[in-house]
């Protein structure tokens, strides 16, 4: 799993479930904000 982690770019983080809602969270609503501005729509 390292190795395929690794392939791909990926650092893996270990976290409680608490912390990984939290990240979670944050990242949609940084790329909801994204979407908004850059007026991208679903096809």
């Amino acid at each position: 799993m390292k190795e395929r982690f690794s392939a791909m770019d990926a650092d893996p983080v270990a976290n409680s479930p608490e912390q990984f809602a939290a990240f979670l969270k944050t990242e949609m609503a940084k790329w909801a904000q994204l979407v908004k501005t850059a007026g991208i729509r679903g096809e």
